[in-house]
């Protein structure tokens, strides 16, 4: 099943709320949200300029267990 969410393109003004909104969508709790929100900010502050980023949802639950020591499920 494809959510709309195999490949994820983030502008850097929506990268927390978006984190946020999709922590709410997946019923998730707001210390992860939080994480999830974080974890946004810190992938595409890495970039500079308006530019848009990409990585799938594999990737970035990859990377969230590897910073914050727990699967995103």
């Amino acid at each position: 099943m494809n959510n709309g969410l195999s490949n994820v393109t983030l502008h850097k003004p929506c990268v927390l709320c978006g984190g946020i909104l999709f922590s709410i969508a997946h019923d998730k709790d707001w210390e992860t949200a939080g994480h999830i929100a974080n974890l946004l900010w810190g992938i595409v502050s890495q970039y500079h300029g308006s530019q848009t980023h990409q990585f799938t949802l594999d990737q970035f639950k990859q990377a969230f267990s590897k910073v914050f020591d727990y699967r995103l499920i």
